[in-house]
C-alpha cells in the first residue's frame, strides 16, 4: 500500500502555525526596502529610523546585517547618523 505524503509550507509563519519562516532578508534587499521606504516619505525627511535594535527585530538579522544596512544607506547619502542619537533621514536642501 503506497502512502502520498503531501508538505504545504508557508511563507508566514501565524501565531499557532508550525511553518518555518521565510528567509531573513540580504543586507543588501533590507537597504533597498528601507530607501523605498525613504523615497515614499514613510521615512520622512528629518525623522528618525528605528534603532538596530527595532530593525533586528524587523527583519530578523544580526546587527552586524543592520549595520551593513546602515553603511549602505548612508553611502546612499539616505542617512546621516548622529552619535549617541540614532540614524536620521537628511533634511531636503
Amino acid at each position: 500500500m503506497a502512502v502520498e505524503l503531501v508538505i504545504v509550507v508557508e511563507s508566514v509563519c501565524r501565531p499557532g502555525s508550525t511553518a518555518m519562516p521565510a528567509l531573513p532578508m540580504s543586507s543588501e534587499e533590507i537597504a533597498e526596502d528601507i530607501a523605498a521606504r525613504i523615497k515614499s516619505g514613510e521615512y520622512a525627511p528629518g525623522s528618525q529610523l528605528p534603532s538596530y535594535r527595532q530593525l533586528m527585530d524587523i527583519y530578523s538579522v544580526s546587527y552586524g546585517t543592520i549595520g551593513s544596512v546602515m553603511v549602505r544607506l548612508r553611502m546612499m547619502g539616505l542617512t546621516v547618523t548622529s552619535k549617541g542619537r540614532g540614524v536620521f533621514v537628511p533634511e531636503k536642501d
